[in-house]
Formats: C-alpha cells, sequence, structure tokens
C-alpha cells in the first residue's frame, strides 16, 4: 500500500482560516469524503491537491472549483475522485472507493 496525503491549499496573505479534515484512515475499497471549508468570501477558487509519500513527494493538483460553480478535475484522476463543486465556501473531494494511489 502506497500512502499518500490530500490537502487543500489555499494562498492567504490575510490570515483567514481554513478548516479541512485532521488526518484520514480508510481502507482499502471503502468510500471517501473529504471536505475543506473557508471562513472567507474574498477568495472564489478552492483547490485541492495529492501528495505521494516517499521517493516522488511532489504536488499534483487533483481538482480545483471555483465558488458556486461545478469542480474540474484533472485527468489522471478523472474516474477515481468526484466532487459536486464549491458552495458556501465549502470543497468536498469524494471516492467511491479508496484505492492505495492513483497516479
Amino acid at each position: 500500500m502506497v500512502p499518500c496525503l490530500l490537502f487543500m491549499v489555499v494562498l492567504s496573505p490575510w490570515g483567514w482560516a481554513i478548516r479541512q479534515p485532521p488526518d484520514t484512515v480508510v481502507s482499502q475499497g471503502q468510500p471517501l469524503t473529504l471536505n475543506c471549508s473557508l471562513s472567507t468570501t474574498q477568495i472564489t477558487t478552492m483547490y485541492w491537491y495529492k501528495q505521494a509519500v516517499g521517493k516522488d513527494a511532489r504536488l499534483q493538483l487533483v481538482m480545483f472549483s471555483t465558488e458556486g460553480s461545478s469542480a474540474n478535475v484533472e485527468k489522471p484522476f478523472e474516474g477515481h475522485f468526484q466532487s459536486s463543486g464549491t458552495k458556501n465556501n465549502v470543497l468536498s473531494l469524494f471516492a467511491e472507493t479508496a484505492q492505495p494511489s492513483v497516479r
């Protein structure tokens, strides 16, 4: 099994609060839902990134969404991660079945 980190990135020089889940552990094959929310309406685009643990630990953009619109899932992750988009400053990421690694 190859662990990976999924996290939200929003650049904020004004110190807005970003709320994202703590470490989440799911068994392979189980559904996965992660939510991230912002405390401001001044940022309209949110991003989910994946970071593999180990030798190749670069960031990979998974998806992004602008407030009130559907999410844009990057090609390597289409069919695995889904989202209904950003609503009320919350961007959720879903996977029907958790897998050890998605490249």
